[in-house]
């Protein structure tokens, strides 16, 4: 079989640029006792969250037959996306991007992918403090997508046989050095495509020995909390068993697909969505099933339109097109999926980006029709009744200080929060009613990434974060989203 061409290089990461400094709170007394804390509203951007609004699809427009007993999605119309589950990819270490993005669509996302070490030497993979340092001290959940092999002679057999884990464990150690150890990582991600030093093809048992041994010796660095993404392509790529190169499940977190409109079935949009649910052998139907019977959650790391210019080589190329459908049903599918458990959504990530020879970007204003569907669904035009308030604060917290973030409700509201920093912090939730009285508190033993609580009535939200780690500064990122109807 021939090699088959990506259907979006990848842009390499532009190792030259360095990470913009974070930004810092201002010291201030508690009025309560004397402990210093910084004050982290230097920098608050306030974007209006809106629950996208599902269109209703025509009948004729429904994916293709699905075979009786099968697991896919039944088309409901009044489910909604939360907005925790959106993410985007806009450029290596791009955060101002990002949140560009962000502000077109009237939404905040909650992921930022990025990728590390493509077609570069072992120097350039096991050393990702510049991705890291990007993204540590903003609000977004990094998803990094990482090289397991450099270009050369290393193999997957001597990955295998653990030749390489010196370099997976000082990967670990980098980034949970500098505050990604909650990240999502997609090792040897599309390993079914292309000309990857990881493809899999003949080499699929290699491949998941050598997926197992990098998981197993990160896993050995203390302070690591990283999720395992396993991440093959979508559709029309069939290079290699996929199935066979599956690690096993104790090693699996979370089973991704990365899903473009990039097939050449047909200019017709219904048959080209037919072809992507179950179309030759990894379509989203094969990803749902699968993850199911593995007992996992699903991802979309990758998913949008695929406009391809004309190949140097004279080959055909996936023919996308302005294609507000694929953005519907791919609305439709991913806000259909089981809201929980095997089959339920972790994230899914458009890949806003021009790439070589092809063109997925919806900001442009190039693909008019599909970038209106896209923001009426995932943003902006959605229902304004149910409209959220994003409060961002970064900065640093000195050794045993806190931190402190306050906001007025005037009634009982349903608050989502995400926190990160190092895993030695405490964090204290509360909301203080009339008399200081606490309405709902939290404490855990170690910072929680993200929660979700409603308050008993209205009252003051407060958010404390101590930095127990009798060390330097801690460096955090806060989002809070609360509904804009509780807020004064």
């Amino acid at each position: 079989m021939t090699n088959t061409p990506h259907p979006h290089p990848h842009p390499h990461p532009h190792t030259s640029r360095q990470p913009r400094p974070s930004r810092t709170g201002r010291a201030r007394r508690s009025a309560a006792r004397p402990v210093l804390a910084i004050l982290l509203s230097t920098a608050i951007a306030i974007s209006g969250l809106v629950d996208a609004q599902v269109q209703a699809v025509a009948a004729s427009a429904a994916a293709a037959p699905i075979a009786s007993g099968s697991t896919a999605p039944v088309p409901n119309p009044e489910k909604k996306l939360a907005p925790s589950k959106l993410g985007v990819f806009r450029g290596s270490g791009q955060v101002d991007e990002v949140r560009a993005y962000e502000k077109w669509l009237g939404a905040p996302v909650s992921y930022a992918i990025d990728y590390v070490g493509k077609g570069s030497d072992w120097a350039k993979i096991d050393d990702p403090t510049w991705w890291c340092k990007s993204w540590a001290s903003t609000e977004y959940q990094l998803v990094l997508a990482v090289a397991i092999l450099p270009n050369g002679n290393e193999t997957l057999k001597k990955g295998a046989a653990g030749a390489y884990n010196a370099h997976w464990r000082r990967f670990a150690r980098t980034m949970v050095a500098n505050g990604c150890s909650d990240a999502v990582l997609r090792l040897g991600w599309e390993f079914n495509c292309c000309t990857w030093p990881w493809r899999i093809k003949g080499r699929e048992a290699a491949y998941a020995a050598y997926w197992r041994e990098i998981v197993t010796t990160m896993r050995s660095v203390p302070g690591q909390q990283f999720t395992y993404d396993w991440n093959p392509l979508g559709a029309n790529h069939g290079d290699g068993d996929v199935e066979a190169a599956y690690p096993g499940n104790d090693i699996v977190d979370v089973i991704g697909l990365d899903a473009y409109d990039a097939t050449a079935a047909s200019n017709n949009p219904a048959k080209r969505w037919q072809d992507i649910v179950n179309g030759k052998k990894y379509g989203l139907q094969w990803q749902l099933d699968f993850a199911i019977a593995k007992g996992k959650p699903v991802s979309y790391p990758e998913w949008g339109l695929s406009l391809r210019s004309p190949r140097s080589d004279g080959a055909k190329p996936w023919q996308g097109t302005d294609n507000p459908y694929y953005i519907k049903h791919m609305y439709q599918w991913l806000v259909n999926l089981p809201a929980s458990g095997p089959g339920s959504l972790r994230y899914a990530s458009y890949f806003e980006y021009t790439a070589e020879q092809s063109d997925h970007r919806l900001m442009t204003g190039n693909n008019p029709r599909s970038a209106r569907a896209f923001r009426n669904l995932f943003g902006a035009g959605g229902s304004k009744a149910n409209s959220k308030k994003t409060f961002r604060f970064q900065g640093k917290v000195r050794a045993d200080e806190s931190a402190f973030f306050k906001r007025q409700l005037t009634k009982k509201a349903k608050v989502r929060y995400r926190l990160k920093g190092t895993a030695c912090a405490r964090a204290n939730l509360r909301v203080v009613g009339g008399k200081r009285r606490t309405l709902h508190s939290f404490r855990g033993r170690v910072l929680p990434r993200s929660g979700t609580f409603t308050t008993a009535k209205a009252g003051k939200l407060r958010f404390r974060v101590t930095n127990r780690c009798h060390a330097k500064k801690m460096k955090i990122a806060l989002v809070v989203r609360v509904p804009a109807r509780a807020l004064r």
